[in-house]
């Protein structure tokens, strides 16, 4: 009887494995008055009853919908989600995490912060979620963060944002918001 040759035996069973998908991850060159400017966003399907808005997305390496027919300013809930390329201020993306958050917690102080199960994307990889809660003025949202890699080996961390102007509103819009998510590859 010819036995298997454990080398190969392995070597068979990494073909099995999954290879990890690499992030839809936009790239494009930007002119300036300066010269040019790199900008990135991660690819999101609008689904029905939502449309993508051209004119947002390069201001903060973000992609946007809106409710069809609605614009950024006056809509009662948009999503956006965006791409910040991995550099020297955040090692992981934990470290990433506690500086957005730090951020939103400096403007509102009374903000409440929520973490909710995990929500997972097509490409199988699970985001951490937060529900944000304003303590003054500002938007309740749905925020899930992520990290991955591009097909250059780039590392990219990636939050998909749905907020809205009342927690009504909010709670209208997830299911879109979930597609959405769900839907990333």
């Amino acid at each position: 009887m010819t036995r298997f040759p454990p080398l190969a035996a392995l070597a068979l069973l990494s073909l099995l494995a999954p290879i990890p998908a690499a992030a839809q991850i936009t790239k494009a060159v930007i002119p300036t008055e300066t010269g040019f400017e790199p900008h990135w966003w991660p690819e999101i399907t609008a689904p029905a009853g939502w449309s993508a808005l051209e004119d947002v997305r390069h201001e903060n390496n973000c992609k946007a919908l809106t409710p069809t027919g609605q614009t950024f300013r006056d809509a009662p809930a948009v999503i956006y989600a965006c791409a910040t390329r991995r550099d020297g201020d955040a090692d992981d993306l934990a470290g990433f995490l506690e500086q957005d958050q730090a951020k939103f917690l400096a403007d509102d102080p009374g903000l409440k912060l929520e973490r909710l199960p995990d929500m997972a994307t097509a490409a199988a990889g699970a985001l951490t979620v937060y529900r944000q809660t304003p303590g003054k003025g500002a938007n309740w949202e749905l925020v899930a963060y992520g990290q991955e890699n591009d097909a250059d080996g780039q590392t990219f961390f990636l939050t998909f944002v749905l907020s809205a102007r009342s927690s009504e509103a909010l709670d209208k819009s997830q299911a879109a918001y979930r597609t959405v998510v769900a839907a990333y590859r």
